[in-house]
């Protein structure tokens, strides 16, 4: 009993001096400006910009999410972009489905313009158009009313604006993926239509599911089909490069 109560009080003995000896904290440094002159003054002269305090868009608390905008006409001017990147713009969207190269080069130049003008960072992000099926031109290019119960004629001939009898699309293959009783989907799918008859290789005759207005150069969607197109198309390539 006493070799216990003896090793007993060693080993308390033990634990009291670790509580008591203090924990060493870990502490990193951070080069010196000069460390990084004396280096590679290089280096260090393409970090100084961004060593200013007031670099980069102002903090705003709570926030763990990107500011995504789409510069559009009506924001492609210095100023409009100076105002979004004040209001915490984080990436410039440029929507390469619509507008000329020379648009977008304006666009990506004001962007940079602006970046260094104020000292700020925005990333610009290009949206290629990518594979998708849209309808084509209509006569006058006007709107055309198609009406629930009545037929309508889709085809990939569009060496003819459409019309309210019939609706031209740029897919080539249309009628070779097509089943009859399948599904067309205009206008992201405002208008619905489907599949009565194979006509021909250019068109299908289709009864139209639900009322509505279509446009021109709307989307397209296929439920259900595979549909042979590239991931990327010949625009997508022109436009990367």
């Amino acid at each position: 009993l006493s070799c216990f109560r003896k090793r007993n009080k060693q080993t308390n003995h033990s634990l009291i001096a670790k509580k008591k000896t203090p924990h060493k904290q870990a502490t990193m440094s951070t080069p010196s400006t000069s460390y990084m002159h004396m280096h590679n003054p290089s280096t260090a002269g393409a970090l100084a910009p961004f060593l200013r305090a007031d670099w980069g868009p102002p903090p705003v608390e709570g926030r763990r999410t990107k500011i995504v905008c789409t510069i559009g006409p009506v924001t492609q001017s210095k100023e409009k972009i100076t105002e979004l990147l004040a209001a915490g713009m984080n990436v410039c969207r440029l929507n390469f489905s619509h507008g000329s190269h020379e648009y977008h080069g304006q666009t990506i130049a004001n962007i940079r313009d602006v970046c260094a003008e104020t000292r700020r960072v925005c990333a610009i992000l290009l949206d290629t158009k990518g594979p998708e099926i849209r309808t084509g031109k209509l006569e006058d290019g006007k709107e055309v009313s198609l009406v629930a119960g009545d037929e309508v004629i889709v085809t990939t001939d569009q060496s003819a604006p459409g019309n309210q009898q019939r609706i031209t699309l740029d897919y080539k293959n249309l009628p070779k993926v097509m089943d009859v009783g399948g599904s067309i989907l205009m206008d992201d799918g405002l208008i619905a239509l489907t599949v009565v008859e194979k006509i021909s290789d250019e068109e299908l005759l289709c009864r139209v599911e639900n009322s509505g207005k279509l446009g021109e150069t709307k989307g397209v969607n296929l439920p259900g089909v595979v549909v042979d197109l590239p991931a990327l198309m010949e625009k997508d390539v022109q436009d990367i490069l």
